[in-house]
Formats: structure tokens, sequence, C-alpha cells
């Protein structure tokens, strides 16, 4: 069976009031595609870095599904906690990114009833192969974001 991971992360800096975030779609230990954005969306921007990996982490599923129409199985690899508290339902989303990722994913589960997506927290800065690379995508959308002065997203399948 082909594996399906997807490596979520996020990047903020009060200075641009801006977010941004990534994530890569591996498969079989091998990155295949990769989906970055900038963002100043205001009711956003309140969350900070998790605004951007919770974006990331809704638009890697709906990019690995576009990727993989076939699978029915998905692994989200993240390391901001909430994320995957929120997923599951164990927290409440009380702001409005929270809110926004919940309808989202109820959206994901309607359009992809045979998909099963599993969350799994890995520890940030730690050396996780997939997690560094997203971290460093992350970081520089930010960056391109503040240089454009204008939000953007692209996606690469290699």
């Amino acid at each position: 069976m082909t594996q399906i991971q997807i490596y979520t992360d996020g990047s903020f800096n009060p200075d641009y009031k801006m977010y941004a975030g990534a994530c890569i779609v591996v498969q079989n230990n091998d990155t295949v595609g990769q989906w970055v954005f900038a963002s100043r969306r205001e009711d956003f921007l309140q969350s900070n870095n998790v605004a951007g990996e919770a974006v990331a982490c809704v638009q890697g599923i709906r990019f690995a599904l576009e990727m993989f129409p076939e699978t029915t199985e998905l692994e989200v690899c993240y390391d901001l906690q909430h994320l995957g508290f929120w997923a599951t339902r164990e927290w409440k989303a009380k702001a409005p990114v929270s809110k926004w990722m919940i309808q989202e994913l109820d959206k994901i589960a309607e359009e992809y009833p045979d998909v099963t997506i599993t969350y799994t927290k890995v520890k940030g800065h730690a050396g996780v192969p997939g997690n560094v690379a997203v971290d460093k995508l992350a970081y520089n959308a930010l960056q391109e974001g503040f240089e454009r002065d204008s939000a953007f997203a692209r996606k690469t399948v290699f």
C-alpha cells in the first residue's frame, strides 16, 4: 500500500503583519509535492503562526487528495499541538482560524467519506526530516510574501 504523509508548518512575523505556511506531500518516504502560501487575512492574523499551520493542514490534505485520488489513508504530521487536538475534536475551536479549519476538515470528510486521516504529533526542531523541510518552506514563504508585499499561494508537483 502507498503511504501518503503530509507535513505542515506555519510561520509568523508581527513586524510583517503576515503569516505563512507550507506543507509537503510524501509518498513512500519521497517528497512528491509542496504547497506554500503567505497571507494577511485579518481575522486569522491574531493566531500568528497557528494560522499558517492550520491553513497548510487543510490545503495539504486537499493537495494530497488531488495528487492521489485513489488513496484511502493519509497521515498529517505536525509540530503544533493545537492542530491535532482541534482536528480530533479534543479541543473546542474558538479562534476564527481554528473554526475555519474544523469546517474545512468536515467538508473534506463529506467529500471523501472513504478516506481515513490520522494526525501524528512530531517534535519540532528535533531533526525530523519532513518537519525540518516544511519549517524552512514556511519561513521562506513568509519572507517571499513580505518581499512581494502581497499574499500568494503556490503548489509544486515533483
